[in-house]
């Protein structure tokens, strides 16, 4: 069960949750593992997770960029990337439904280096925030903005560290995530 659980708490969280609240392990190693997944279960979620992912600005994806979906997957070794050299680079993430949403965290390819700088935020096709000379720690960067129901974010680069604007992930959260 540790192991299923493991795979799909991002997406079913509370299921997740309240089996784990009912597991009791005796072997300290799957106790170990257990305690670690609930305290996953007590962060915000990521709710770009499970959503889709576009990039509608008619740009192809560039080396071993993984394509549109590699910016939200939950997994840093892939990236999102387009042509090089462009004015305009949009990624778009559809939610799995309607939420609130307040910040985003974004993974840049590497610190400074292949990395979104300036852009705007979009909800809803809504600007609710703009970002210009963007400074990431240890390669991630958090946006924060007003609280805002929403079925769509979409991030509009206009400029970057380097050729193009990759993206290892894009997170999307309710609210401000704890320091």
């Amino acid at each position: 069960m540790v192991k299923i659980a493991e795979v799909i708490y991002p997406w079913h969280r509370a299921e997740v949750k309240a089996a784990l609240a009912e597991l009791k392990p005796a072997n300290p190693a799957l106790a170990s593992r257990v305690d670690a997944l609930s305290s996953k279960l007590d962060q915000p979620a990521n709710l770009a997770l499970g959503g889709f992912a576009t990039s509608p600005d008619g740009l192809e994806k560039d080396g071993d960029a993984g394509g549109d979906q590699a910016a939200i997957d939950g997994n840093p070794k892939t990236y999102w990337d387009e042509e090089d050299n462009r004015n305009l680079y949009v990624l778009r993430v559809q939610l799995r439904e309607h939420s609130t949403v307040g910040c985003l965290r974004v993974m840049g390819f590497q610190q400074h280096s292949y990395a979104p700088r300036d852009f705007q935020v979009l909800c809803d096709g809504k600007v609710v925030r703009e970002v210009a000379g963007a400074q990431y720690i240890d390669n991630w960067l958090t946006v924060e903005f007003p609280p805002v129901g929403c079925d769509t974010v979409e991030l509009r680069i206009t400029g970057s560290y380097g050729p193009s604007p990759a993206i290892r992930e894009l997170e999307v959260y309710e609210k401000t995530l704890p320091k």
